[in-house]
Parts: structure tokens; sequence; C-alpha cells
């Protein structure tokens, strides 16, 4: 808009998002504070900055890129003798990861507008971590001696 001499006139509003409680300071203190939950210690909160959290990702991007890169292609010729499974097989238990990275990776950048990214990351990381054990778990479960004896038979 401009006034009677010709000249612009700046109107800018600030507007606060719908999901920002603005009446309570204690609220907003108490969910910049690192911790789990309704657990945030004051002993923890030194690791509540950008650095922690930038050390953390690049930890556990390293630690998933052995599991899927290295321990995964390792681990299954380990598999495919152990349990005589077929080249198809084992193609689909490689491929399954990828599968379900292109699914996940689609709805986390859809409610990664609305939610918490930070949580978010935390979230897949514990997914991944039970994704990797859920992929060993068949190595630990069948015992060594009851599959010398089936080959045997």
């Amino acid at each position: 808009m401009s006034d009677a001499n010709g000249e612009l006139k700046n109107h800018t509003s600030e507007q606060t998002p719908l999901n920002v409680d603005t009446d309570s300071e204690d609220a907003k203190d108490d969910d910049l504070l690192y911790g789990w939950g309704s657990f945030k210690p004051n002993c923890l909160q030194f690791l509540n900055n950008a650095k922690c959290f930038v050390f953390a990702l690049a930890l556990f991007a390293f630690i998933q890129g052995m599991a899927v890169n290295g321990f995964t292609n390792l681990y299954l010729l380990t598999l495919e003798k152990r349990f005589q499974l077929t080249s198809k097989e084992v193609g689909f238990i490689a491929a399954s990861n990828d599968i379900a990275g292109i699914l996940l990776t689609a709805l986390v950048s859809f409610y990664g507008a609305y939610g918490n990214k930070i949580k978010l990351l935390g979230y897949g990381t514990i997914v991944t971590g039970l994704g990797c054990l859920l992929f060993v778990l068949p190595q630990g479960l069948v015992d060594h001696t009851s599959l010398s004896q089936a080959q045997t038979e």
C-alpha cells in the first residue's frame, strides 16, 4: 500500500504458527530441554546443542552405512548357505531394505513438514535399529546343531 505521498508502507504483522502455545513460557522452555518424554535431567543438558546432534547423526549414518552396505552382503552369503535359499530369495531379502527405504522416505517427506524433524529422525533411528535386529534374528534363533541334523537327513 502507499500513502498520499506515494511512499510504500510496509505492513508486516507477526503471525505465530497454529501449534505454538504463546501463553505458557514455561511449556516453551520445557520443550527445548534434552531428554525423553518427561525425563529431562539437568546432567544431560550439555548434550542439548547442535554439535552433539550433528555428531549423533553422523555416528548413526556411519553405523547404518556399515549395516546396509557391509554387514548385509556378508550376512546374505551365510544365510543362503545355512538355510539353502535360492539366489532369487536372497535377492528379494536384499531388495526389501531398499523398497522399505523408498516407502518410508515418501512418508517422512510428507509428514516432515508438519512435525518435529528431530523427533522423526530419532524414531527413524529406532526403526532402523529394530530392522537390523530383525534382519539377524534367524542367526540367533536357529541352533547350529539342528540345522546340521536336518541337512544330513
